[in-house]
């Protein structure tokens, strides 16, 4: 793991810790970018709760609602362990976000079970793919597999390993209805 000096991004000055005047360093290492901070804050803006009945993969669910007023507003993530050969920032909200009813066959016709929402993991995921390097994020619902579903996704390419995280640029959601899906529209913004 690599050991950074953290830069104010604006003026390209080094920051230093309040009080003590040491150099802030940053414990966080991506291969795929330069200068990597250890915290990044995202702001999510406008998702609301999806409580239609979605349709996915020829079965159905029903989202009661409250997710979204969760994931809207400021969170700070903090760089993670390296998920898949990318570099993660990441931060699980937990409580009572509701409940997903989970039916066969399409629109939501024949119930089958339902699943209590305690926890939505906010990540945002620095990779390539194809030769293309894309900034992620993402929110979402961990099913019983444990893998992230999306309720927010979007993801931006980027050129410059100065800017991979693609800071004060704008995500704008656009997940598709799926199985853990629970909110939608919105957009989110990343910060240092």
């Amino acid at each position: 793991m690599g050991v950074r000096t953290q830069y104010n991004p604006s003026t390209l000055k080094v920051k230093y810790t309040s009080g003590t005047s040491k150099v802030q360093v940053i414990p966080c290492d991506c291969a795929l970018c330069d200068t990597v901070p250890f915290e990044i804050t995202v702001t999510f803006s406008n998702i609301t709760d999806d409580t239609n009945c979605c349709n996915y993969s020829g079965s159905s669910k029903i989202y009661d609602g409250g997710g979204a007023a969760a994931i809207n507003g400021e969170h700070t993530l903090v760089c993670s362990t390296v998920y898949q050969e990318s570099c993660c920032w990441a931060k699980v909200i937990t409580g009572d976000f509701g409940t997903i009813d989970f039916y066969a066959g399409v629109d939501c016709g024949f119930f089958l079970s339902s699943g209590n929402v305690t926890s939505i993991p906010i990540f945002v995921l620095v990779y390539e793919s194809g030769g293309t390097k894309y900034t992620d994020v993402r929110a979402g619902v961990i099913s019983p597999t444990f893998a992230p579903g999306a309720f927010f996704g979007d993801r931006l390419t980027f050129v410059d390993a100065i800017d991979c995280l693609n800071i004060g640029n704008t995500f704008t959601n656009e997940a598709a209805c799926s199985q853990y899906q629970i909110g939608t529209g919105g957009t989110a913004v990343i910060t240092l």
